[in-house]
């Protein structure tokens, strides 16, 4: 057991790789921001039949869904969905892969920020795995940013100092705190098991955030809403990775620090390359290789 947040969150990793590459194709079809919302339209009423079975098992007792339980819970429904958005705006900046690679940092930010406000330590060896998982990061981003500088006729320090690294830094920002504010929702649930409490925190934000984007979307963007059931066995399949990727990171989230699970998720860059090389037919560069194989050792120092 005092594993299998490892297992856990790289589990997560897969599924979100596999709905990603789901996504690189619908965003082919309908603009992003429907995109963004077929997760929570089309993954919720897996969650439901999971949160279900889960009271089944339980015997229909389920944990009392306290105030703070869903502040925090709306609270990380709100920063996933402004994270997503600056991710989104991210893209459409020239020269993103320097905002790209330091949205990465977002580990380093959950460990800062978690020490400082949520009383959640990392200990030294904890620290370790998360540099060097951040370095494999880095060295994924390193061949693309050569590339990108050589394109844009940029020098580093100008591409260093622009929006793309500013709106970069803002989206890690956002997806740190939206990791703690998740694993304090679960803390905040007084019964049942961790896995059980993950359950209902998945379900909850989820829920939540299929009521505050769906009506945006039935108020500005109605014509999104038809797209996506006209591409409904894409979307279907986006939806379910997306939420057996949300079960699994809610689950790794109620067993560790969310630093630690962060972290860990980042093997999530090495799904994403192994994707792009046999089904998108992409070429690798030799510095992705090297930061795959410096990913997973980070990843594997977490069990020192």
């Amino acid at each position: 057991m005092d594993y299998l947040w490892i297992l856990l969150a790289a589990a997560s990793a897969f599924f979100q790789s596999l709905r990603l590459a789901g996504l690189k194709t619908l965003n082919q079809r309908m603009p992003t921001l429907v995109t963004t919302y077929v997760r929570a339209l089309f993954g919720l009423p897996l969650l439901i039949v999971y949160i279900l079975a889960l009271l089944a098992v339980h015997g229909g007792e389920r944990p009392e869904l306290n105030a703070t339980f869903l502040a925090y819970c709306t609270a990380s429904a709100l920063l996933q969905f402004f994270g997503t958005a600056t991710l989104i705006y991210l893209f459409q900046l020239g020269n993103f892969a320097v905002g790209t690679m330091l949205s990465k940092v977002d580990v380093i930010m959950t460990a800062l920020i978690g020490m400082l406000l949520f009383a959640q330590p990392v200990s030294s060896t904890g620290w370790v795995a998360i540099l060097v998982t951040l370095a494999g990061v880095l060295l994924v981003s390193a061949g693309r940013l050569r590339g990108t500088l050589r394109a844009a006729d940029a020098s580093a320090v100008q591409t260093l100092l622009g929006r793309p690294t500013q709106v970069g830094l803002l989206t890690a920002l956002i997806f740190g705190l939206s990791y703690l504010t998740l694993r304090e929702a679960i803390l905040a649930l007084e019964s049942g098991s961790p896995l059980y409490r993950a359950g209902w925190g998945a379900v909850t934000m989820v829920f939540i955030q299929f009521l505050l984007l769906g009506a945006w979307f039935i108020v500005r963007q109605p014509a999104g809403l038809k797209l996506a059931l006209q591409n409904s066995g894409l979307c279907t399949f986006i939806g379910v990775t997306s939420a057996l990727g949300t079960i699994f990171w809610f689950s790794a989230s109620a067993l560790q620090n969310a630093a630690y699970v962060a972290a860990a998720a980042q093997v999530q860059l090495v799904f994403n390359l192994v994707i792009s090389r046999f089904y998108f037919g992409e070429r690798l560069l030799r510095a992705e290789l090297v930061g795959m194989l410096v990913i997973v050792a980070g990843v594997l120092l977490f069990k020192l």
